[in-house]
């Protein structure tokens, strides 16, 4: 899974959704939401990575003997 692409479809879809509404403050609320995927995108450690892929997990976590 590419994050930094998902990250920048999200806020694409919210600029869209800015774009489309009539209600003011609907539109502020969307901009403000494209805005901060935006930014994840750029400030996520693997924006700097080709690729942006996220290493699958390397094992279970949080497991407790039963």
């Amino acid at each position: 899974m590419d994050i930094i692409k998902e990250f920048e479809k999200e806020a694409a879809e919210c600029r869209a959704m800015a774009r489309t509404t009539r209600d003011p403050k609907a539109r502020a609320v969307w901009t403000e939401m494209a805005e901060r995927w935006a930014r994840l995108a750029q400030s996520h450690p693997l924006a700097k990575k080709p690729g942006g892929e996220v290493p699958p997990p390397a094992g279970p976590k949080n497991l407790r003997a039963a």
